[in-house]
């Protein structure tokens, strides 16, 4: 992001949800056979991260041309897992969080026990898939069983499939009910866990510290800070170790 949105992100302590409306890809939650996109998914918003902090296009496009920076973020998992769909036999890999989203949740995970059924409302961060052609419709289902210790979650493809031109960015997706045009998760701060700085910033690392320092409340992580630096050999960038 760029480094006023990382201020706007340590003082506001949250994150902003995106609307697939707003987004730079115009197929964001479009689903195969449709003239446009359906009103339905008007209501459903995404937090957007990625796997690598490495990679040039990614600071070229999000980073303020590699003068701005990336959060990192570390989120304890309870699960992970890969979920198959018998019919095309394709997987996705899915991260269930010890947080709980509460009536931010999107997945919601039935628990059935003794006779009785228990609903969870831990988040879920979806891996992204990228295809040539755009997924079939699933008019929004989505959800999530346990049994005997084996969680099966499922959600509509539509939300977690990309044109394959995208894969570069390696996406992971946290899906959102979006209740109002506007919508800031507060809960995931304390996870937050390094700040990079771009190859252009002009900021200082310690300045940059003094800044987190003065926003960090009890019970947030240490979060470090560094710089990332063009590569000798590569196309990529490499994690400066100061």
């Amino acid at each position: 992001m760029t480094y006023a949105n990382m201020l706007k992100v340590l003082i506001g302590r949250h994150l902003k949800v995106l609307s697939p409306r707003k987004c730079n890809d115009p197929y964001e939650f479009w689903p195969c056979g449709f003239k446009e996109q359906k009103k339905y998914y008007e209501d459903i918003g995404f937090l957007s991260f990625s796997s690598t902090c490495t990679s040039n296009p990614m600071w070229g496009h999000y980073g303020e041309k590699h003068k701005g920076v990336c959060l990192e973020f570390t989120f304890p998992y309870l699960h992970r897992h890969e979920y198959s769909d018998n019919k095309k036999g394709e997987q996705y890999g899915y991260h269930i969080l010890k947080e709980n989203m509460g009536e931010d949740c999107f997945v919601e995970l039935v628990i059935p026990k003794d006779n009785k059924i228990t609903h969870k409302t831990n988040g879920v961060l979806f891996d992204m898939r990228y295809r040539e052609e755009r997924a079939e419709c699933n008019y929004g289902i989505t959800g999530g069983t346990v049994n005997d210790e084996t969680i099966t979650c499922f959600v509509d493809e539509t939300f977690i499939t990309k044109d394959a031109a995208w894969n570069y960015e390696k996406e992971k997706r946290m899906i959102v009910p979006m209740n109002k045009p506007e919508k800031f998760i507060s809960y995931l701060h304390k996870y937050l866990t390094r700040v990079i700085l771009g190859a252009r910033c002009s900021e200082k690392i310690e300045g940059v510290r003094k800044i987190i320092k003065a926003f960090c409340e009890d019970g947030d992580r240490k979060v470090k800070v560094c710089k990332i630096k063009y590569s000798k050999h590569t196309f990529d960038m490499e994690i400066s170790r100061q």
